[in-house]
């Protein structure tokens, strides 16, 4: 769905995301899997699953923006993994269950699915899949931060992720936008901890929902409850063949939303 951008004529708090938003990495499967198999018996299903995952993002298995409930036990092929865990989908949110909102979550549910997760090992996954990320982020377009430094004028800009500070932070200097937004918020805990975390920035953003602007490509943590209040919403999906959610913008790329706030603007 497509608005004019008067429909966004009373935004006074515009929320971005973080990974996929204001800085889209497509390869993070590539990072993650071979770290993901190292040293065990599913050593050599790398390309194997890194092909399941441009599947999955292609819109040609499972299904996107869907919950899963993943269980762990031994498989013998990569095509008996896939079959499990399409068998895991699950018509709605229950207590452990993933939303396939993004990237990520589609690598933990195969981590999870594989029992290779466990332990604190997701955790040392994540770690070193985000150094990678690191050593091969790019610097944004130069408009791309003016936009935003543009939009601290008129508006509050809050960068809300459910990653760490300090991995977030070394991120974001990285990539060009160090201090580029109003307010940043890390470990947001999102969904679940959202609102609490927005009423902790400013109290009036929820008494005031359709003042609020919220951008992200992870449709459940980042748009869903807040388009449910009155929100404005834009959703980031760089995957056409995913089907479409409902929202009041779709876009591709980083360079789409730059040209989106520039209107805003």
């Amino acid at each position: 769905m497509t608005r004019s951008i008067a429909a966004f004529s009373s935004i006074q708090f515009i929320l971005f995301d973080l990974d996929g938003t204001v800085y889209q990495d497509l390869n993070v499967h590539h990072y993650y899997i071979p770290f993901l198999v190292e040293n065990s018996k599913y050593a050599d299903w790398d390309l194997a699953l890194c092909q399941f995952c441009d599947k999955v993002l292609a819109g040609e298995a499972l299904q996107m923006n869907a919950f899963y409930l993943p269980s762990s036990r031994d498989f013998n092929s990569p095509e008996e993994l896939f079959k499990h865990i399409a068998a895991t989908q699950i018509p709605e949110a229950e207590p452990e269950a993933i939303n396939l909102g993004d990237l990520w979550a589609l690598l933990s549910l195969i981590g999870s699915s594989l029992g290779l997760t466990e332990n604190g090992r997701g955790e040392e996954l994540y770690l070193r899949t985000r150094a990678k990320m690191l050593a091969n982020a790019e610097p944004v377009d130069p408009r791309f931060r003016q936009v935003l430094d543009r939009l601290t004028q008129n508006y509050l800009t809050i960068l809300m992720s459910n990653s760490g500070q300090e991995v977030a932070e070394e991120y974001l200097s990285a990539i060009g936008l160090k201090d580029a937004f109003t307010v940043s918020k890390f470990s947001a805990g999102k969904p679940h901890d959202l609102l609490v975390s927005l009423d902790t920035i400013d109290n009036k953003i929820l008494q005031s929902p359709s003042a609020l602007l919220s951008i992200g490509d992870f449709y459940y943590n980042d748009l869903a409850l807040l388009r449910e209040l009155g929100a404005k919403s834009v959703w980031m999906n760089p995957f056409p063949g995913v089907k479409s959610m409902p929202c009041d913008l779709e876009l591709r790329s980083v360079q789409d939303l730059r040209m989106f706030l520039e209107k805003l603007v």
